[in-house]
């Protein structure tokens, strides 16, 4: 109920709000409300998309701070608008970092303001400009990361920061798709465990990496390796020794899987295992009946339908 309110408004509220939502909403019907002592009806009304530029300037100077920057994040504002947003406090400055009528003059300004969202923001931006990213890969931590998840980032700056310091910025540029075998061979020296995982999980790690991280003694590691699409058969059977059922499960999981990795995992101790067969595409009349025998009511009941399909 409480979400409701702050949606719709209390009251009598709720028929102005209802109006102010519908499509044929006119600018001096926001003109007007915008002056309501309500700020739920102040926030509908340059909220509507029908909003014009001069209800826009006249939300941004509202004495409710939601309301003005409900005004620099509106579609319609322009560079005009948002210039005049630029003076205001760290909500209305990321309304501009994040605005795509953002013009260029501004973003300047705000790729280096003092507060590392308003960074990120303007770097992450689809449209920032190279040299964005040439002096973020010089900076700190956070502005480096969002480089190393720019896709227009270039491979100067990939070269650089797969020897980036910080853990969190060689994770960010081994969960890229297009890093070259060699940045792999570089990246398959790592040694931290929160970017290995961000390695094992790249679709692309080629196999020589990866089937070795299945083996890792970091489990994240391993499980996400055993995920790798490149793992052979022979591979997949390795990886059905492990110690792990839930290593087991994702191998027979593996869209590389096939009958005889079913007819080895059938016999599985983990239950989880089992079932992961009886699900499988490929499983067939052989599996369904030794799966019917099974101690577990949810695996018999998985195989007797398999059954029924075949």
């Amino acid at each position: 109920m409480s979400e409701f309110l702050n949606t719709f408004g209390k009251g009598t509220q709720f028929h102005e709000i209802s109006k102010l939502k519908q499509p044929t909403t006119t600018p001096s019907q926001i003109d007007a409300a915008l002056d309501h002592p309500d700020i739920s009806v102040r926030r509908a009304a340059i909220s509507s998309p029908n909003a014009s530029s001069n209800n826009i300037t006249k939300a941004l100077s509202n004495k409710g701070e939601i309301i003005r920057v409900s005004a620099a994040e509106h579609p319609n504002a322009t560079p005009e608008h948002l210039e005049h947003a630029m003076s205001g406090n760290y909500s209305m400055r990321r309304a501009v970092a994040n605005h795509p009528n953002a013009s260029r003059a501004q973003l300047d300004k705000l790729v280096d303001d003092h507060e590392t969202m308003i960074r990120t923001l303007v770097l992450s931006r689809k449209d920032a400009p190279k040299h964005y990213l040439d002096k973020a890969v010089l900076s700190n931590e956070p502005d480096r990361q969002s480089v190393a998840e720019h896709p227009s980032a270039t491979k100067e700056h990939i070269d650089k920061l797969i020897k980036d310091p910080s853990e969190y910025v060689r994770g960010s540029v081994y969960k890229r798709g297009d890093l070259t075998p060699e940045h792999f061979d570089i990246a398959a020296k790592e040694t931290n465990k929160y970017a290995l995982n961000a390695l094992a999980e790249n679709p692309k790690l080629p196999n020589k990496h990866a089937f070795p991280l299945t083996k890792h003694e970091h489990f994240s590691t391993k499980l996400a390796a055993t995920q790798n699409p490149s793992l052979t058969s022979d591979q997949l059977h390795s990886v059905l020794e492990d110690s792990d059922g839930d290593i087991r499960e994702s191998a027979i999981k593996h869209p590389n899987s096939d009958t005889t990795h079913l007819d080895v995992a059938m016999h599985d101790k983990d239950p989880f295992v089992r079932e992961a067969v009886a699900r499988h595409k490929l499983a067939n009349e052989y599996h369904f009946n030794h799966l019917l025998k099974d101690s577990q009511l949810r695996i018999k009941n998985i195989a007797r339908k398999g059954l029924d399909n075949e």
